[in-house]
């Protein structure tokens, strides 16, 4: 009895040095916790910023045994969003609008991005929404085809539809829009078949806000007289982004560093 005593002492005594062994561990549906933290099953993690303006992040793995350990690796320098159309695309209500001098929205669509890991979003009908805080790069070009209600022969000095293009942001979602970048067409459409119109976008650095919305805005131009008129004796009559000189239609760079 007293030896049956002194093994039922001794196993006790080994039980609780193997709890004070482990007592610093946590086990989640395991028994014998052997790491501080120890699951026996999936993690998650939620709310992980990735990058948020930093040239280096942390890459989390398991080993062999399940230990969860990480490296530090240099992530890419540059974010970038590009966005490119393919093919040649009738811009919606476009004629209309520019030949009643109102704004001509060219289409920004998510659906043609090349690459994005800026995060940008479709903001709305032809927008783009900017993710993030920061300074951002813009640049680009719209290739533009136009044709006139223009009979006369090409040797007719006849002025053609002059208008401008711009790249525009609003960080009012949309009540008012300030101009980042854009230019003015100058040259003379005289061909009633039409013409392709390069419009570069010069590259500028500005200030984003995350949730601002971006859209690219062609308008004809206008005078100064009482009232204002088009300049250009002639209506449009066809307006479209094109492949003209082999160019993609359009045509967006937008980088974060």
């Amino acid at each position: 009895m007293k030896d049956f005593l002194q093994i039922r002492i001794v196993t006790l005594v080994l039980l609780l040095l193997n709890v004070i062994g482990y007592a610093q561990n946590i086990g989640v549906d395991v028994t014998l916790p052997t790491e501080k933290l120890d699951i026996g099953g999936k993690v998650r993690m939620r709310n992980v910023n990735e990058l948020e303006g930093n040239s280096f992040r942390k890459a989390y793995a398991t080993d062999s045994d399940g230990s969860i350990t990480y490296k530090t690796e240099k992530s890419i320098d540059v974010q970038m969003y590009s966005a490119r159309l393919e093919t040649t695309t009738l811009i919606k209500d476009g004629v209309t609008a520019y030949n009643k001098v109102n704004d001509v929205l060219m289409p920004l669509n998510i659906q043609d991005t090349k690459i994005n890991n800026l995060g940008i979003e479709q903001g709305g009908v032809n927008m783009l929404k900017i993710k993030y805080d920061g300074y951002y790069m813009y640049s680009g070009y719209f290739n533009l085809y136009l044709s006139t209600n223009n009979n006369e022969s090409e040797s007719s000095s006849v002025m053609g539809p002059y208008f401008s293009l711009k790249i525009e942001v609003s960080s009012d979602n949309g009540k008012t829009w300030r101009f980042v970048t854009g230019a003015d067409h100058g040259q003379l459409i005289l061909n009633p078949a039409g013409d392709g119109v390069l419009m570069r976008l010069p590259s500028i650095v500005v200030s984003n806000k995350a949730g601002d919305l971006i859209r690219a805005v062609m308008k004809r131009t206008i005078d100064n007289s009482t009232p204002p008129q088009p300049f250009g004796a002639y209506l449009t009559k066809d307006l479209s982004l094109s492949t003209f000189s082999e160019l993609s239609p359009y045509m967006i760079l937008i980088t974060k560093k």
